[in-house]
């Protein structure tokens, strides 16, 4: 699509014209907006921050198949660490992400469906504290973030991922690095 593979491998700051070209293929100026605001909002560093939720959108683009939601990927990408309290163990941003989600629907997240919404609020819930789902566009999320811990020194691990794509990447990575 719009990345190679080895891609995934560095936690570098994607070029701004490949994430506007993520934010199209994924809906375009919501996505867009929303990624602004948050961008705006956010107090934490780099670790969670506007890079990361950037590379979790091009890992979730990457993951992409049957069965997965991309425009909800793309607001995963965008609101799963926007109420972290800091950068280390903090076990219940998610249900504060989740939140903050029913906070701004209406403004920011209008273009949602109901059925849409119950499954971003089922990711950002659950992604640090849940392994997989029976919902494909579920584990894509889980595993675009996880496919990103390579920023924190923690090479993904092909058992902890949700779905049979994501086994695979991290195991490329390990592969590339051990």
């Amino acid at each position: 699509m719009f990345m190679e593979r080895m891609d995934i491998f560095t936690p570098e700051p994607l070029p701004e014209a490949e994430v506007l070209a993520l934010i199209a293929s994924a809906g375009e100026e919501p996505v867009l907006k929303l990624r602004q605001m948050m961008t705006e909002r956010w107090t934490l560093g780099e670790l969670h921050g506007v890079h990361h939720w950037d590379r979790v959108l091009r890992n979730g683009m990457l993951l992409s198949g049957p069965g997965v939601d991309c425009k909800v990927v793309a607001y995963f990408a965008y609101t799963h660490d926007a109420c972290r309290q800091n950068d280390d163990e903090d076990r219940e941003h998610g249900p504060r992400a989740v939140a903050l989600i029913d906070a701004i629907r209406d403004a920011w997240l209008g273009d949602l469906s109901p059925e849409q919404l119950l499954v971003l609020k089922k990711a950002v819930a659950g992604h640090t504290v849940q392994l997989r789902t029976e919902d494909p566009t579920v584990n894509a999320c889980f595993d675009a973030d996880r496919l990103d811990l390579l920023r924190a020194g923690i090479i993904p691990d092909p058992a902890r991922m949700a779905s049979a794509k994501g086994a695979a990447l991290a195991q490329q990575i390990r592969d590339a690095l051990i």
